[in-house]
């Protein structure tokens, strides 16, 4: 197995280079797979922005693709938009991270929503994954997912949906969600296929192997020669408290033994530069050897 290099650019060079939507899609196995951001399964990728900066005013705006490009329809979604569960409040950070794939595999693209903020009954940010479910009039009504894992505190919630990745992690052909929370479980792995009722194909943690995962964010792709999606962990393994821990990317290999961790490399530091969030680390082919590579923008 080959374990790809991280390469580190500067946030400008690398957001110039990677020139993709906010929501961006899963590299496709094959030309007949349709685009992971086809809403409305016309064929046209769709765009999709999240509002403010990381998303932390509650909305997400969606430009439908066409034939010549982006066009002129534009349909913005929030928690007071017919059909989307719960309400706008402050402090939900509804749109915080955002990702995209048919999870139910009816042919449309899904957008899910994360927002780590919500409270839940009388559960302080517990958090949760909207899935804004697409058809052939594009995205409509919505439902939530919340974190599989109890809070090690009563009342206090886990923040569920810190990141979101989409992919086929363990590789049995549907498409997973892959989630950061605030726990002790640190990433959870939700499978598909999921259900408009709330149904999923269960769930595993990926934490169990780490002495405490302090993880910021999630990074999927291809990476090895397999089909199945592969992920990268940037974060720290908090053994011994947070002194002198090298920031890492733990890399886990898609396929069935996706939650095991299977290798990590320490991220170099370039002089006290802070990593970039958001879509300024991706996964890519830069080098042209045939498999993907790790790239890190620094601020």
């Amino acid at each position: 197995m080959r374990v790809t290099r991280i390469v580190l650019v500067t946030a400008t060079a690398l957001a110039a280079a990677v020139c993709s939507p906010l929501v961006a899609a899963p590299s496709a196995v094959a030309a007949s797979v349709k685009p992971a951001d086809d809403f409305n399964g016309d064929g046209y990728r769709d765009f999709v922005m999240l509002g403010g900066a990381h998303g932390k005013d509650g909305r997400v705006t969606v430009v439908y693709g066409t034939s010549t490009g982006l066009g002129t329809r534009v349909q913005t979604i929030h928690q007071d938009s017919p059909g989307i569960p719960g309400a706008v409040e402050q402090g939900d950070d509804w749109g915080f991270a955002a990702t995209s794939a048919d999870l139910d595999r009816d042919g449309y693209a899904d957008l899910v929503v994360a927002s780590p903020g919500e409270d839940v009954g009388d559960i302080q940010g517990r958090g949760g994954l909207t899935v804004v479910w697409g058809g052939a009039k594009g995205l409509g009504s919505g439902t939530v997912f919340h974190s599989p894992v109890a809070s090690e505190y009563p009342g206090q919630g886990d923040q569920f949906g810190l990141d979101v990745v989409a992919g086929d992690f363990d590789g049995d052909g549907d498409q997973d969600l892959t989630a950061l929370s605030g726990s002790r479980a640190g990433v959870v792995l939700l499978k598909g296929p999921f259900t408009r009722t709330g149904g999923s194909g269960g769930w595993q943690s990926l934490g169990d192997g780490y002495g405490y995962l302090d993880a910021s964010q999630l990074v999927a792709g291809r990476v090895t020669a397999d089909a199945a999606t592969d992920l990268y962990i940037l974060g720290r393994d908090l053994q011994g408290g947070y002194d002198d821990v090298d920031l890492r990317a733990y890399f886990h290999r898609g396929g069935s033994d996706f939650i095991r961790r299977t290798g990590e490399m320490r991220v170099p530091d370039d002089g006290g530069h802070q990593i970039g969030g958001g879509p300024i680390t991706t996964i890519g082919d830069f080098d042209k050897d045939g498999y993907g590579d790790l790239a890190i923008g620094r601020g």
